[in-house]
C-alpha cells in the first residue's frame, strides 16, 4: 500500500490606498481647508505581483516478487519442492503446493477416520494458502491546493474641502485619480498513483487533485463628498486585470491481472470583485474647463482547468 497526501493553503488579505481626506470606513470628520495646486495633482494606488499556491503528491505500491533461495545453484541435488522445500523457481513453488496438498488430503482422511485429533487438515491447507498467496497493490495519491484572496486597491478623494487644480501659464493642468489591480494569483494541485500487485493478483490506483481559487475585493477610483471641484481636466480610471488561474490535474496507473485505476480533479475559480470609477456626493459646484474622463474596466483572464486520467 502507498499512499501520498499534500495540502497548500496561502490567504492574503491586502488594502493598498492613496487618498486625501478620510480613510474609507474610518469616522466621518468636517473638512476644514482646501487643497489647491498650480500643476497637475495625481492620486494613484497599485496593486501587482505574484500569488502562486503548488500542491503535488505522489504515491507507488508494487509487492516485491518471490526472493530465489541462495544456495539454489549450489545445491547438487535439490530434489522436488515437496521434499526439500522451494528454491524460489515457479516450478519448485508449485512442486511445494502440490506436496503440501497431497499430505494435507492424506492427514485429513485419517482424521475423518478417527485416527488423528485436532485440525490438523485445516492447519496444512492454511499452511499451503500462506505459501502459494500473493499480494496486491495498492497506491493513493491525492493533493488540494486553496487559494482565498481579499484584495483592495483604492485611490480617492473623500469629505475634502474644496479642490482646485490649475493654472494662468496656458498649460492644461488636471487631476488624475487611478486605482489598477494587476495581481497574478493561481492555484495548481496535482496528483500521481501508481499499484502493481504480484501475478494473478488485483491492483488499485487511485489519484486526485483539487484546486480552489476564492478571490474577492474592490478595485476603486472616485471622489466622494468634496465641497467642491475647480479643475482645468479630470480623469477618473479603475483598472483591474491580470490573472486568475486554477488548474487540477489527477494521474493514476494501475498493473495486474485485475488492475483498477481511477484519476479525479476539479478546478474551481469563484470570483467577486467590483471595478468602480465615480464622482458622487458633490456638496457644492463642480467646474472643470477641459476633458472629464471616466472610466472603469475588468480585463481579468479567468481560467479553471481539471484534467483526469486512468489506465
Amino acid at each position: 500500500v502507498g499512499v501520498g497526501a499534500t495540502v497548500g493553503v496561502t490567504v492574503v488579505d491586502r488594502d493598498t490606498q492613496a487618498l486625501i481626506g478620510d480613510l474609507v470606513e474610518a469616522d466621518l470628520t468636517t473638512a476644514g481647508g482646501s487643497i489647491t495646486s498650480g500643476g497637475n495633482v495625481h492620486i494613484s494606488a497599485g496593486s501587482g505581483g505574484f500569488i502562486g499556491n503548488l500542491a503535488v503528491a505522489g504515491a507507488k505500491a508494487s509487492s516485491s516478487p518471490p526472493k530465489p533461495n541462495p544456495d539454489a545453484e549450489t545445491w547438487k541435488d535439490p530434489g522436488t519442492g515437496g521434499t526439500q522445500g522451494s528454491d524460489g523457481t515457479k516450478q519448485s513453488n508449485a512442486d511445494l503446493a502440490s506436496w503440501q496438498s497431497r499430505w494435507g488430503n492424506a492427514l485429513k482422511e485419517g482424521e475423518d477416520k478417527g485416527k488423528l485429533n485436532g485440525n490438523i487438515a485445516g492447519s496444512t491447507k492454511n499452511s499451503t494458502d500462506q505459501t502459494s498467496q500473493s499480494k496486491s497493490g495498492v497506491g493513493v495519491s491525492g493533493s488540494v491546493a486553496v487559494n482565498v484572496i481579499h484584495d483592495d486597491t483604492r485611490a480617492y478623494i473623500l469629505n475634502s474641502g474644496p479642490v482646485i487644480v490649475g493654472s494662468n501659464n496656458g498649460v492644461v493642468d488636471g487631476l488624475t485619480i487611478s486605482a489598477a489591480n494587476t495581481t497574478i494569483a493561481g492555484a495548481l494541485a496535482g496528483a500521481g498513483a501508481y499499484a502493481k500487485g504480484s501475478e494473478g493478483k488485483s491492483s488499485v490506483g487511485i489519484a486526485g487533485g483539487f484546486a480552489i481559487k476564492a478571490q474577492y475585493g474592490k478595485t476603486e477610483a472616485f471622489i466622494d463628498n468634496a465641497k467642491s471641484l475647480d479643475l482645468e481636466a479630470l480623469t477618473i480610471d479603475a483598472l483591474r486585470n491580470g490573472w486568475t488561474v486554477s488548474l487540477a490535474a489527477g494521474l493514476a496507473a494501475a498493473v495486474g491481472q485485475k488492475s483498477y485505476a481511477v484519476g479525479g480533479s476539479v478546478g474551481v475559480n469563484v470570483i467577486t470583485c467590483d471595478t468602480t470609477a465615480a464622482l458622487r456626493n458633490m456638496a457644492g459646484s463642480v467646474d472643470v474647463d477641459g476633458d472629464v474622463v471616466l472610466n472603469a474596466l475588468d480585463d481579468t483572464n479567468i481560467i479553471g482547468i481539471g484534467g483526469s486520467a486512468g489506465f
